[in-house]
């Protein structure tokens, strides 16, 4: 009976002591299984600062990027305007080129024209000599055609030199007027004067 109670006793401590560990053991897992949430919590704390330092740096980067293609963007497009400035220059340097030698062209056209209208008028004048003189050789012939009807009608016993001395006297007239209006209008042409000469001759 004794050693039955001792035994009881026995098993009795020896549960009290599993009961201790375990309630020990119990504790120290609980304890793991705090530490093990809180790394998790720390870990995907840590992730997400991961992730966001990710996304900060994939947003430096692209900005990056962007800013060297919007520099080589910027450095064509200068490139382009410096082109463009410089053909502008270009265009302009020979738009100053034309228009000098249009102005030339234009102040030689015009000392032409003025040439041109001098002669213009040195022309006109010698039409109006021409046209004066035509109508003293026209007045010429119809004096020396009225002296020769004048004379056939007075009759024909006069000598023949006689008549011939008067026709002379009207020609002398007639050139001595022509002369005189030649010499008056100088400014013209030599070869029209010529061949108003040559008409006077003629007649």
């Amino acid at each position: 009976m004794e050693k039955a109670k001792d035994e009881v006793n026995c098993l009795r401590i020896a549960a009290f002591s599993l009961k201790s560990q375990l309630e020990a053991e119990t504790s120290v897992l609980c304890s793991l299984r705090e530490k093990e949430r809180m790394s998790s919590l720390a870990i995907s704390s840590l992730k997400a600062e991961l992730e966001k330092n990710q996304s900060e740096q994939e947003e430096v980067q692209g900005k990056e990027k962007k800013s060297i293609g919007e520099m080589r963007e910027f450095s064509h497009e200068l490139q382009e305007k410096t082109e463009e400035a410089d053909d502008a220059k270009s265009k302009a340097h020979s738009a100053c080129q034309e228009l000098t030698e249009a102005m030339e062209e234009a102040q030689m056209a015009k000392a032409c024209a003025s040439t041109m209208e001098l002669r213009l008028q040195a022309v006109l004048k010698e039409i109006e000599a021409v046209v004066a003189s035509e109508r003293l050789a026209l007045e010429a012939v119809k004096a020396i055609q009225g002296s020769e009807r004048r004379r056939e009608g007075a009759g024909e016993g006069r000598p023949a030199g006689e008549k011939t001395g008067e026709g002379a006297a009207l020609g002398v007239g007639w050139f001595a007027r022509y002369w005189g209006l030649r010499e008056k209008n100088s400014g013209g042409e030599k070869s029209v004067g010529l061949g108003v000469y040559g008409l006077g001759i003629s007649i």
